[in-house]
């Protein structure tokens, strides 16, 4: 049983809900079976399941075998799941100059402590170059010791 929880908690992480988690780890165990078998070992109503199995299909975390007139449920191997979270990495990396194109710039902040008139005009100078960054200086006048 602890197994079976370890399994179910792993499921949630992959981002399946716990409905959806239990019917894949129900179908794992009995492996083709009809919605109404499905629902009984997965302890859930046969027109819930109906629907969570609707949206697994289209996910391709199941699969739907016909057999005569009569459609069966089988999850897909966890393999599957694996190559199918593989696949979804790979289309965020593809992606990720376009998102960081889109995304607002954060601001970085940094601090320096400017000892001399020369570090405060090579600070300035630097300000002026960089127009486009926006700065905010604090002044503080320390006693000389």
């Amino acid at each position: 049983m602890k197994q079976k929880k370890k399994l179910y908690n792993i499921l949630l992480e992959f981002g399946l809900t716990d409905k959806q988690a239990r019917a894949y780890l129900a179908s794992l165990k009995i492996g083709p079976a009809t919605i109404s078998d499905l629902a009984r070992q997965a302890d859930l109503k046969r027109t819930t399941l109906a629907l969570i199995l609707e949206e697994l299909v289209r996910r391709q975390i199941f699969q739907i075998i016909q057999r005569k007139k009569r459609k069966f449920y089988l999850a897909s191997a966890p393999e599957q799941l694996i190559a199918l979270s593989d696949k979804k990495k790979q289309l965020l990396i593809q992606a990720l100059p376009l998102f960081q194109e889109i995304a607002k710039p954060v601001y970085q902040t940094s601090y320096q402590v400017l000892k001399s008139p020369s570090d405060i005009q090579k600070m300035l100078k630097e300000i002026i170059k960089n127009s486009e960054i926006d700065y905010q200086i604090i002044l503080r006048k320390f006693p000389k010791k």
